[in-house]
C-alpha cells in the first residue's frame, strides 16, 4: 500500500475530510430518514475518526443524524423504552473509519430509543447484548445477511458494563481522540465469538461504555455531547467528557422521557425532581427540556 508522510499526509486527509463533510451536508454519501427508520429498515451513517484533522464538524453532523433516525418515535408513545423493549423499529447503523478510511466498527442503535444494542467487528461478525429485544435482534440479522449473531454475556446497562470491566477498573471518564480511536480499534480487532464472551469481554466493555456516551448519550443530552466534542478534535489530549452530574443525568433518562410524554400528550404534569443528593434536576417547562434533553424535543 502506498503511503504518504508528513505534511503531505495530513493535506491528503485534510481534504478527504473536507470533501466527507460535504458529502454528508448534501446528502450524498448517507441515505436519509425522513425522521424515524420504521421497522425492517435500517439507517445508515459513516464516521471518518482522525487524530490529525478536527472531528467536531463532522461528529456534530453524526449526533444529528442519530436524532433524526429515531425522531417520531422519541416524540411519540416510545420515548421511555427500556432495552428489552423497542417493538416494530428499525436499525440505525454507525460505521466507523479510521484515518485512512478502512472500516472498523459498526455500531447498532434501537431506532426506537437509541439504545446502543451491539456492535460488528472488523470480520462482520455481530455481537450483541444480552438485554437487546428481539425485535433488535431481527434487525442486526437482517443487517448482517442471516450470518450468526453472537449475545455477549453482559447486558448493556451502565451498571452490567461497568461490572464486566476488569478488575477494579471503573467507568473511562477523562478521554482524548487517540482513546476512542484505541477503543474503536478494539471492538474491531474482537478476534471471534469465544473470545468475545471470554477473556475479550472486558475491553469490549469498556469500548461500548465510551460509545454509549459518544453517540448514544450525546443524541440525548446536550451534555453529553458538548463534553465529548472536546475529545474529537485535531491531537486532542484527555479530558473530562462525563461528570457526575452526566452519571445522575443518565441515570434519570427514563423517568425524565415519561415526563415529557406527558407534557406533549396532557394535560401538563407537575413540576418533578429527578436524580438525588446534589446531583439533581427539575423539570418544570420545554425551557428545562431544552436545556436537559436535545433529543426528545427534536432539536438538531
Amino acid at each position: 500500500m502506498l503511503s504518504i508522510n508528513g505534511e503531505r499526509s495530513f493535506a491528503l486527509r485534510s481534504a478527504v475530510a473536507t470533501l466527507a463533510a460535504l458529502m454528508i451536508l448534501l446528502g450524498l454519501n448517507v441515505p436519509r430518514a425522513a425522521a424515524d427508520t420504521p421497522n425492517r429498515q435500517t439507517t445508515y451513517i459513516d464516521f471518518h475518526v482522525d487524530p490529525e484533522i478536527d472531528n467536531v464538524p463532522h461528529y456534530r453532523s453524526v449526533v444529528q443524524q442519530l436524532r433524526r433516525g429515531a425522531g417520531h418515535l422519541i416524540h411519540g408513545n416510545n420515548i421511555y423504552e427500556t432495552m428489552g423493549q423497542g417493538q416494530n423499529a428499525g436499525l440505525v447503523a454507525l460505521n466507523l473509519y479510521n484515518a485512512d478510511w478502512v472500516h472498523q466498527t459498526t455500531l447498532y442503535f434501537n431506532a426506537s430509543n437509541l439504545y446502543l444494542v451491539g456492535f460488528k467487528s472488523r470480520t462482520g461478525q455481530a455481537y450483541l447484548f444480552s438485554d437487546a429485544s428481539a425485535n433488535a435482534r431481527e434487525e442486526v440479522g437482517r443487517e448482517v445477511r442471516g450470518a450468526p449473531v453472537t449475545t455477549l454475556p453482559f447486558a448493556g446497562s451502565y451498571t452490567s458494563l461497568v461490572n464486566t470491566l476488569p478488575g477494579a477498573e471503573t467507568e473511562p471518564t477523562t478521554i482524548g481522540i487517540y482513546a476512542i480511536q484505541t477503543n474503536m480499534e478494539a471492538l474491531a480487532r474482537t478476534p471471534n465469538p469465544a473470545a468475545a464472551t471470554g477473556a475479550y469481554r472486558g475491553s469490549i466493555a469498556r469500548a461500548m461504555l465510551i460509545m454509549i456516551g459518544a453517540f448514544a448519550e450525546a443524541a440525548r443530552f446536550p451534555m453529553f455531547r458538548d463534553h465529548f466534542e472536546a475529545a474529537f478534535r485535531r491531537f486532542a489530549n484527555p479530558s473530562v467528557v462525563v461528570t457526575p452530574t452526566m452519571q445522575a443525568l443518565r441515570t434519570a433518562w427514563g423517568q425524565m422521557s415519561r415526563w415529557v410524554q406527558q407534557l406533549v400528550s396532557g394535560p401538563p404534569p407537575t413540576p418533578a425532581v429527578f436524580g438525588s443528593g446534589v446531583y439533581f434536576f427539575v423539570l418544570a417547562s420545554w425551557e428545562d427540556v431544552d436545556k436537559y434533553l436535545r433529543a426528545i424535543n427534536g432539536q438538531r
